[in-house]
């Protein structure tokens, strides 16, 4: 099949293969390139946002500590008021980072900080706000419950924070190995292009080498002499008239010399006889049996 496709095809195909491992190559680092993008961009809009609130979340809680400490002593509504209102935000802050969050651990430590801040707000409310007895017992055992609550509330943050940035750490590592990956597989494919297309070269001029190899084969023989044999035709289509040419000739030269060695066969053979009796005549003359000859006539028999 491949011995009758034409010059034109076989460069065609070659060209073709070529192309398509160059696209293939060009495929997959766009391919690896979309997923490095979308690390990035895991990375720029959940991530690192995701550490930024978490940070906020501990300055929120800390400004609560504050209004809570201050509200104490001073029983001012303002400060009363300030700290609903930054409960309220910590609150919408927490839920927000619990509705992007997927599940997993994470998750968990955002839950844990919501219900020990549900603890937290509902002791303020009922103890710092509501009892009336402010005894120094009971003042201590407030604040002892209360800071209990706000340590874990900062350590569930916090190791929040931490899991996030583990996650970070996890995406960049694995970018690096993706590009380092790309460059590795990109310069193998590169080279693979580079060896297939030096052999498909190389089998296309010898396929169209070849043929043209045994015509010169096949002339020089003619020129020698040797009229017999000849070329296959499973040669590419544009050198097919070339060889039948070439073939047609040899056999049109053997039909010619065939005919000159029978024609040189009978000319010997109708020649044979006369030449001898004029041989035997000329000898039996040159012997004087007719009669003597003078030098003229010898010279002119010999």
């Amino acid at each position: 099949m491949f011995a009758r496709l034409s010059i034109f095809w076989r460069l065609a195909l070659g060209y073709l293969a070529i192309l398509a491992l160059v696209i293939g190559v060009h495929l997959y680092v766009l391919n690896q390139f979309r997923a490095l993008t979308e690390l990035g961009a895991e990375l720029a809009t959940h991530h690192f946002p995701a550490v930024e609130t978490a940070k906020r979340l501990i300055t929120s809680l800390y400004s609560q500590l504050k209004s809570d400490k201050q509200f104490l002593v001073l029983r001012d509504t303002t400060l009363l008021k300030e700290f609903l209102q930054e409960a309220e935000n910590f609150r919408k802050t927490l839920l927000a980072l619990e509705e992007q969050e997927p599940i997993g651990e994470p998750l968990d430590y955002l839950k844990k900080t919501k219900a020990l801040h549900e603890d937290f707000h509902t002791l303020f409310l009922s103890v710092g706000v509501e009892q009336v007895d402010r005894s120094p017992a009971t003042v201590a055992n407030y604040e002892g419950r209360r800071d209990a609550l706000i340590d874990g509330m900062t350590e569930s943050i916090n190791a929040y924070i931490s899991s996030q940035e583990a996650s970070v750490g996890a995406i960049l590592r694995d970018s690096h190995l993706r590009s380092v990956e790309i460059q590795e597989i990109t310069q193998q494919l590169l080279l693979m292009a580079l060896v297939l297309g030096l052999g498909l070269a190389g089998i296309a001029s010898y396929s169209i080498l070849r043929p043209l190899r045994r015509v010169k084969a096949q002339i020089r023989r003619i020129g020698q002499g040797q009229f017999g044999g000849k070329i296959p035709l499973d040669v590419p289509q544009e050198l097919r008239d070339l060889v039948g040419t070439v073939n047609w000739m040899g056999e049109k030269l053997q039909q010619l010399d065939e005919m000159k060695s029978e024609f040189l066969a009978n000319i010997s053979h109708e020649l044979r006889t006369p030449l001898t009796s004029i041989r035997e005549g000329s000898q039996l003359l040159l012997d004087g049996i007719p009669g003597t000859m003078n030098e003229d006539q010898r010279e002119t028999l010999t």
